[in-house]
């Protein structure tokens, strides 16, 4: 007879990976549902506020970042090769804070991909 474990219960035998993803989808749904609540002006104003730990972000997933950008037509091919060359080269941080100032360039549509 299986055994379902509770919420509030004891999470022996639970799968610690599980656990932490679904977590991890909790807290990206929270977060998404309180961004998708920003204006335009407020989000830029976020982003602006957060420039410095946004490029350290973006810094350790830039070469998915890009990719995701270039797929929804909001860098050309032309910006995603300079982003990738940059990375290519071993420059992260250069390679990030010029995906960064591309997408503030581009405007609400971009920043909100």
């Amino acid at each position: 007879m299986p055994v379902n474990i509770m919420a509030g219960g004891s999470n022996e035998g639970a799968d610690p990976t599980s656990k932490r993803m679904r977590m991890d989808t909790d807290l990206n749904s929270v977060f998404t549902e309180f961004l998708i609540k920003f204006d335009d002006y407020q989000l830029f104003k976020l982003m602006k506020f957060y420039w410095d730990r946004l490029e350290q972000a973006i810094e350790e997933g830039v070469d998915g970042i890009s990719m995701l950008l270039t797929d929804k037509s909001v860098l050309s091919a032309q910006e995603y090769q300079k982003i990738t060359e940059l990375v290519e080269k071993g420059n992260r941080a250069d390679s990030s804070k010029l995906l960064l100032n591309l997408v503030m360039e581009k405007g609400s549509l971009a920043r909100r991909v």
